[in-house]
């Protein structure tokens, strides 16, 4: 069996893998060795149109059965209002990052949170000013900065916190 084929067979098999752990499944499976190197070659190059590696490295098929729960509404159905596209864009948000298990203290030890609550689009605030000074944003956004491109911004609707009885 080629090796293309024994890694669509594990991709199958599995719900999202990461490269060592293909590594080890073809070693178990089939008494080979083979070095992540060669794995992640034929991933990239060979295999890149039949799948997809989510932000924490786990390798997916490329679902080919439309099973995405949002392509059951027709172009024609959907509203062109602002709103109706922004909620789109953020249900397409919720979709494609479902399984990252998002989440955040509601307050830190320091009295610190790392997240802002924004009460008004920037476009629609009278003071520019007031819009970043207020609610931790200006803070907020300046820790984003420092990260050079490792911190992901999430922007979500509000949420309801329960306390732990």
């Amino acid at each position: 069996m080629k090796l293309e084929e024994m890694i669509i067979e594990i991709l199958a098999s599995h719900d999202g893998i990461k490269t060592k752990d293909k590594c080890r499944v073809i070693r178990e499976r089939y008494n080979e060795n083979v070095d992540m190197s060669v794995i992640r070659e034929i991933l990239y190059n060979n295999l890149k149109d039949r799948v997809y590696q989510d932000n924490r490295y786990r390798w997916f098929l490329v679902r080919t059965d439309n099973s995405n729960q949002l392509n059951h509404i027709s172009e024609n159905d959907k509203s062109n209002t602002l709103i109706s596209r922004l909620m789109s864009y953020y249900l397409e948000c919720i979709a494609q990052d479902y399984d990252d298990g998002i989440s955040e203290f509601a307050k830190s030890r320091y009295d610190l949170p790392a997240y802002a609550q924004i009460n008004v689009l920037p476009q629609y605030a009278n003071d520019a000013n007031v819009f970043y000074r207020e609610n931790n944003l200006n803070r907020v956004l300046n820790i984003i900065k420092a990260s050079h491109g490792r911190t992901v911004v999430y922007i979500t609707v509000k949420v309801k916190v329960l306390r732990a009885s």
